[in-house]
């Protein structure tokens, strides 16, 4: 008893005290809530690359949605966090086959980060500017934020997807006054050029945007 006694002690912890907790072996990066969800994020994403590999025909885009809030939410049960379907419903793209939905992470009942989804092969300017706005739309707690975009390009062209999305769209992205980012930019954080590109943008007011380009065609 009290061992379960201890153990709800640290969960009653602010997300921010309790990743200081987690070991390094768990997860090495804990100097912020963002970075922390950055690398639990790209080990799911990761994980989801291994699993596409292993389904013949995946016809519904949503499945790619599936697999990694199913492996995300495995990752952060321990901490007592929920993963769900943003709450009003609220789905990108059109159709049922559109594949492109929010994510919310959730502790105690309250958000404390934003994923967003797109696939980014074959979609306009103006598509992925819709995501980039959107994503600050939904709430205006100064949580971490992510756009994840799922690339479905030839391997040669991945990395030339990055560099369009980094330095073509994404400074011309229309966002509101309260959001305008600054600099104008994104850094890259990490590059693997065969399968996953992190970069971060700094927004208005302490913002910060996440970036995240994977190749599901590895």
């Amino acid at each position: 008893m009290a061992l379960q006694a201890s153990y709800l002690q640290i969960l009653a912890k602010s997300p921010k005290d309790l990743i200081q907790i987690i070991p390094d072996k768990l997860n090495p990066y804990q100097d912020t809530l963002a970075t922390f969800l950055t690398g639990e994020i790209q080990y799911c994403l990761l994980e989801v690359v291994k699993r596409v590999r292993s389904i013949n025909e995946i016809k519904k885009e949503t499945k790619y949605n599936d697999l990694f809030s199913t492996i995300l939410q495995a990752r952060i049960s321990m901490l007592d966090w929920l993963v769900k379907d943003n709450s009003t419903g609220n789905k990108s793209g059109k159709g049922n086959d559109a594949g492109e939905r929010d994510i919310i992470i959730q502790s105690n009942k309250e958000e404390i980060a934003i994923i967003e989804c797109l696939h980014v092969n074959g979609r306009s300017q103006k598509y992925i500017w819709d995501h980039l706005t959107k994503v600050f739309d939904y709430s205006s707690l100064t949580i971490p934020r992510f756009i994840v975009c799922y690339y479905k390009g030839t391997q040669a062209n991945f990395k030339k997807s990055w560099t369009k999305y980094k330095k073509e769209i994404f400074p011309k992205t229309p966002f509101k006054a309260d959001y305008i980012a600054s600099p104008n930019s994104i850094k890259t954080l990490s590059s693997n050029s065969n399968n996953i590109i992190i970069g971060k943008s700094t927004h208005k007011d302490s913002y910060e945007l996440i970036h995240i380009f994977i190749n599901l065609n590895i």
